[in-house]
């Protein structure tokens, strides 16, 4: 019998769920992270970007649209995933939890975590390597699924599984202020948190209605 390590899990999810960039474009919960990491570029202009976590280069495909210029690498836990990601100055296959990030210290202005931090067993590695690769005052982006989501309350409440919690692939769950709590003592700022949606609830109490967490860290 095959035991379905982490790496086994995103290797049969790249292979069999997420096929193209068709796929990720008409899935509405990654179409709008993209848009939100796509107007995160926008607004800092980074030159050299670190795409932890790439998968098959879907984010590097937007940024390179709107500046050919600029300098992304990144790197994927799945063989299969990085082999699509053409669109990549250098892309590679890292397993983040047995190695370190084979990247030159504070080479870069922005670095990409998005939908990463609950899927690998060290935490506080990943945090380290960001901390190492950014350039002083460089610009981190984290998202992860919000545990502390009014929906998952419920779920839990009525004794019920909420669908992060059932995905095979997640090993930690993160609330906005343990994970804020974690990226400080990293040695990071955290210059501000993003909220996914616009609507007064979301606003108000952003750490139960944002079904996402989503930081902006900066280097100290």
């Amino acid at each position: 019998m095959t035991i379905k390590t982490p790496k086994i899990l995103h290797e049969d999810d790249w292979r069999n769920e997420k096929k193209d960039y068709a796929f990720l474009k008409d899935d509405k919960d990654i179409s709008e992270r993209m848009a939100l990491l796509t107007e995160f570029f926008k607004r800092i202009s980074p030159k050299k970007i670190l795409d932890i976590g790439c998968g098959s280069g879907y984010l590097g495909h937007l940024i390179k649209k709107l500046d050919g210029n600029v300098v992304i690498n990144g790197f994927d836990v799945s063989e299969h995933a990085v082999t699509q990601a053409q669109s990549y100055d250098k892309v590679y296959c890292l397993d983040l939890d047995k190695q370190d990030v084979p990247e030159q210290d504070a080479f870069f202005d922005m670095v990409v975590c998005a939908e990463v931090l609950e899927h690998i067993y060290d935490v506080d590695h990943c945090l380290a390597e960001i901390k190492r690769l950014l350039k002083l005052g460089g610009k981190a982006i984290l998202t992860t699924p919000n545990f502390g989501y009014w929906k998952y309350r419920i779920y839990c409440l009525l004794g019920r599984m909420p669908k992060l919690l059932r995905d095979p692939r997640h090993i930690h769950t993160f609330n906005h202020k343990f994970l804020a709590k974690l990226c400080y003592n990293s040695g990071f700022d955290i210059a501000y948190t993003v909220k996914e949606k616009n609507g007064p609830l979301a606003k108000a109490v952003e750490t139960i209605f944002n079904k996402t967490i989503i930081l902006i860290l900066t280097k100290k």
